[in-house]
């Protein structure tokens, strides 16, 4: 199932890439940190696309 990656700070979501797989988007939020480039203090937060069950990431994807 595709989800939309967004960062999210204090319940406020920017879609940041979409039709991502879980692992896609892990990948994608790791790169970014590596890189510097993922907003300091956002979560990120993977949606399925229609709303459903959001999941966050830390370690590995976690409901919210």
């Amino acid at each position: 199932m595709p989800y939309d990656l967004y960062s999210e700070r204090d319940g406020n979501r920017v879609l940041v890439a979409s039709a991502l797989s879980l692992d896609d988007a892990a990948n994608q939020v790791e790169g970014m940190e590596e890189a510097g480039t993922w907003p300091e203090g956002y979560d990120a937060v993977a949606v399925p696309p229609g709303g459903g069950q959001a999941l966050s990431y830390a370690d590995g994807w976690e409901p919210l």
